[in-house]
């Protein structure tokens, strides 16, 4: 469908729902725009049955406000299952055996879907065999500017998860996969998304960050990365790892093992206006390898056009004479860390 068409379609007037006996188990709402399917649909057939029925009905794309999927018993949604529905927003709840999805499932509503919604279902990312379609699936909501993966089965994110099958997702901002079981996460996974502002991997598992993991493309846009309750350490972060994130960022580190940070992997980082929150680590304040922290010098030209600042929010007062037990004792000429750091200026 040609994009002005699509266009005059999500601008016009709510679509009438079909009749409740047509659509039957599922209940539509005509004044919300809610199409609520799933707790009693036993197989995938059933559901696309309702949907194909009711758009031989009308022969046109109809768009909707929401999709709610929700505890059923469906093991797979396939191929064009919505056929001429659209929706801005999709919801799929709570549906325990949900194992697949095709590619296609949601063919004409991957260019009107704003928000997406995978939350609680545990069984998603149980085969290995399947992420990568189901990111296939994620990578084709070319306008969404939310995605939210919770509570789900993720083992893993795949090397290049987003890719631009339909187009460069420029508009999605914030993303999220808290408390799956991830464990690790592939390279260059988000760098096709240029506009992420949020990226959420709370409470998983991931031990380790390779080098292209968190890998951005440049910007001079914030992004909020939390990695909190996971089961990072000091060890975790391969040579690079964070550098790669290519613009500011904050990173939420807190509740991991960390205990302490490594100057090679932490120190060139505040060249950019970052934060790091350690809060809820094993962190030893004393600790030599902490040392660099407190050595780390702030400076900014008189355009105040350069400027960065080292900034660590955990339990720590950090001060020289903490380190004078250390060896190579060489804080002549340094600059102390300030109670409240420059600001960052682009």
């Amino acid at each position: 469908m040609k994009a002005s068409n699509i266009a005059h379609i999500i601008t016009g007037a709510q679509p009438v729902c079909p009749s409740a006996t047509s659509i039957f188990p599922c209940v539509c709402n005509t004044s919300e725009g809610v199409f609520d399917c799933g707790r009693t649909i036993s197989s995938n057939l059933v559901l696309k049955q309702i949907f194909q029925e009711s758009s031989r009905q009308t022969h046109k794309i109809l768009v909707f406000q929401k999709f709610v999927f929700q505890n059923s018993i469906v093991d797979q949604i396939e191929s064009e299952t919505l056929d001429l529905f659209a929706f801005r927003e999709i919801s799929v709840e709570r549906n325990d055996y949900l194992v697949s999805i095709a590619e296609n499932a949601f063919k004409n509503t991957y260019n009107i879907t704003d928000k997406v919604s995978f939350v609680a279902n545990p069984s998603i990312g149980v085969e290995r065999t399947q992420v990568m379609k189901f990111f296939n699936v994620l990578s084709q909501f070319k306008n969404a500017s939310v995605i939210h993966v919770n509570d789900c089965g993720l083992e893993f994110i795949p090397e290049n998860a987003f890719r631009p099958l339909l187009g460069v997702q420029s508009r999605l901002q914030r993303l999220s996969f808290v408390n799956n079981r991830i464990a690790s996460v592939g390279n260059n996974a988000f760098i096709n998304l240029p506009n992420i502002h949020f990226l959420s991997l709370h409470d998983n598992r991931i031990d380790t960050l390779d080098k292209q993991s968190l890998a951005m493309s440049e910007s001079s846009y914030h992004i909020f990365i939390d990695l909190s309750k996971n089961q990072l350490n000091s060890s975790s972060f391969q040579s690079q790892a964070l550098s790669e994130i290519n613009r500011p960022f904050d990173l939420q580190l807190s509740d991991n093992t960390i205990a302490y940070l490594n100057e090679t992997q932490f120190k060139h980082l505040f060249r950019r206006s970052i934060t790091i929150n350690l809060w809820r680590n094993p962190v030893n304040c004393s600790d030599c390898r902490m040392k660099w922290t407190s050595n780390e010098k702030q400076c900014g030209n008189v355009n105040n056009t350069i400027s960065y600042a080292q900034r660590i929010d955990f339990q720590c007062k950090l001060f020289k004479d903490n380190f004078r037990r250390c060896q190579n004792d060489t804080f002549a000429g340094d600059v102390e860390l300030l109670d409240n750091p420059l600001p960052f200026f682009n």
